[in-house]
Order: structure tokens, then sequence, then C-alpha cells
């Protein structure tokens, strides 16, 4: 992986299958990358993934920025996507401590 590399997957959202692609726009391993969504379910998508030493271990944090589809409408249901948002960082947090434990 790297710079410029795309990505195509299939996700499910509320159940509903979509294609996503998305492309690492920034590359400066170890401390981060990112990416930013070329097809997918929002309007826009960026996210930076940060990886922090610290004692014991990596400290790994996120931070996305996002636009809702079909403004205004989009936003209607802009709370019920950060709550999912915040549902699959909170699930990708607990998976990642089950993988990597603490030292």
């Amino acid at each position: 992986m790297g710079e410029g590399t795309v990505i195509d997957y299939r996700i499910r959202l509320r159940g509903w299958p979509m294609h996503w692609r998305s492309r690492i726009c920034g590359w400066n391993p170890p401390q981060e990358f990112s990416d930013e969504q070329l097809r997918g379910p929002y309007g826009s998508w960026l996210h930076r993934h940060i990886f922090e030493e610290v004692e014991g271990g990596t400290l790994a944090r996120d931070h996305v920025q996002y636009t809702m589809p079909f403004a205004p409408l989009g936003n209607l249901v802009h709370p019920l996507v950060r709550a999912e948002l915040r549902n699959i960082f909170r699930f990708r947090q607990t998976a990642m401590a089950r993988i990597f434990p603490a030292k």
C-alpha cells in the first residue's frame, strides 16, 4: 500500500449493499496515512489514520471529514449517520484492543 493505491470494497450500510472506492492520498509511515472516497455513500470523505508511539504501545487515532450526499435532503439523516459512524469506530476500537492487547 502507498500513495495512489486504489481500494475497492463492498460494504453494507443498514443492510443495503454498496460499492466503495477509495484512494490513498497521503502516505507517511509509520506516523499516518489518509484515504479519500472516490465513490461511495458520502458526498465526500477524507479519513486520516494517525499512529502515535506511547508508553507500552501505539495509539491509533482517526480524523474523518465528510459531507452528506444529496444536500440538503441528506442532511436530514445526518444524526443517524453520525451515530452509525460512532458505532463503527467503537467496534473497530474494541476489535483492535482484542487483537493488540495492552502490555
